[in-house]
Parts: structure tokens; C-alpha cells; sequence
């Protein structure tokens, strides 16, 4: 069974035997804008490139550029895989679109221990994705 056998977060919750708990993003946590750049860039592609043709399209061209920009001030505790396939066990493998991982003392080539996967919800069906 792979990831994407899963029907709900609630078949992944009790497969992996996780706690789900929800809670707010503190107040008090500061804000950070985006850079110019960026805003930029993505009104670049939506205007010049076709980028909502496939998901590999959307995945290189409005995502990755966003998680980028959020990845880069954590760059030295926190890698970010793009398309790496993962096996937990039999029961949870795939590929997300991208992972935050701790990164490795080894090297940049070496994946550690994923904290965050990020998946694109699968025609519009956000449980699914």
C-alpha cells in the first residue's frame, strides 16, 4: 500500500498510529513578508509560461519557488527534497512533491529524517491529495 492508497487523514492516523491535533499559529510569531522578487517572479509565470498544464508543471514553477524562499533562512538545519521517493514500511511509500528533512551532516546528498511532506491536492479533492 502506498501513499496514495489511502482514502482519508484518518486511514493515514491510524495505519502510522499518529495523533492528530490541531492548533493555532501563536500570535506573537513575526511576520514575514515575502521578497519582491518572488512576487515578481510568479506574476512573470503566470503571465509567460503555461505552468498550469500538468503537475510537474505547477510543482516546478509556483511551488517550488515558494517553499524555496521559506526554506532558505532554515537551509542550515533543514534540507528540501524535491520528488524523493520514501518507504516508511510497507504500508507508507510514494513520492511527495517535496519533503523538509533534517539536513545530514554527510552532505547535501544524503537524505535524514523527514519532518514535513508536501503533496498538491489531486483534482481538487484536498482529503485525497
Amino acid at each position: 500500500m502506498g501513499i496514495r492508497t489511502f482514502s482519508t487523514l484518518g486511514d493515514v492516523l491510524k495505519a502510522c498510529q499518529i495523533r492528530y491535533q490541531e492548533a493555532n499559529v501563536p500570535a506573537d510569531r513575526p511576520h514575514v513578508a515575502a521578497p519582491q522578487e518572488l512576487h515578481e517572479e510568479l506574476i512573470f509565470t503566470k503571465a509567460e509560461i503555461a505552468y498550469d498544464v500538468s503537475e510537474a508543471a505547477i510543482c516546478e514553477a509556483i511551488i517550488f519557488p515558494i517553499l524555496r524562499v521559506d526554506w532558505k533562512p532554515l537551509r542550515q538545519t533543514f534540507a528540501i527534497w524535491s520528488h524523493k521517493p520514501i518507504s516508511l514500511n510497507e504500508d507508507l511509500n510514494g513520492t511527495p512533491d517535496f519533503i523538509f528533512a533534517r539536513k545530514s551532516e554527510l552532505g547535501k546528498v544524503v537524505f535524514d529524517t523527514p519532518y514535513v511532506a508536501v503533496l498538491e491536492a489531486k483534482k481538487g479533492h484536498f482529503t485525497l491529495g
